[in-house]
């Protein structure tokens, strides 16, 4: 009997998500909801990044701003910013889920082999796993990982039981 042959896909959904001097690219399935900047509860002695929690369908998701944890400023709310739900890879957060704050509506795009390529002449910044350029769009992919563990550590450091909801 024979193994059927599995091919990967010649083109993956993806989002660009604008954030503040940066833009990410992730596959479309990570970004499950997408919301009007409402409703957050903000944390008082968290790190900068970590603004808060949110309520989504009886879940508590920490919300964050990326780009504080790529060592950049975390930028004033504009009228424009979104909060993007994204779905966790690992489980090292108590939530299926957390927040990350956009600087707009997120963008879907079609990338095939040809329509991306590697930028190999930038500096990563923490938490980036490639700089890629999709047509003429440069975008970070995010360590979606290396975000959740770092997420995991700031909410156990706040006190937070790690088998409650956040």
């Amino acid at each position: 009997m024979s193994e059927p042959n599995e091919q990967l896909p010649d083109q993956v959904f993806c989002v660009f998500v604008n954030l503040s001097g940066f833009t990410w690219l992730v596959p479309n399935t990570a970004v499950v909801d997408v919301l009007a900047f409402d409703n957050i509860d903000f944390h008082a002695g968290s790190p900068d990044w970590l603004l808060g929690e949110l309520d989504w369908k009886g879940q508590t998701l920490p919300v964050i701003a990326a780009e504080g944890l790529h060592g950049s400023p975390v930028p004033s709310r504009t009228n424009r910013a979104r909060l993007l739900v994204v779905q966790t890879l690992g489980e090292a957060l108590p939530t299926s889920h957390y927040v990350v704050v956009s600087q707009g509506y997120p963008q879907l795009v079609n990338v095939g082999e040809r329509a991306i390529r590697e930028l190999t002449d930038t500096e990563l910044p923490p938490l980036a796993l490639r700089d890629v350029s999709v047509g003429s769009s440069p975008a970070f992919v995010p360590d979606l990982l290396g975000i959740e563990s770092a997420l995991s550590t700031a909410v156990s450091t706040m006190g937070m039981p790690a088998d409650l909801p956040i």
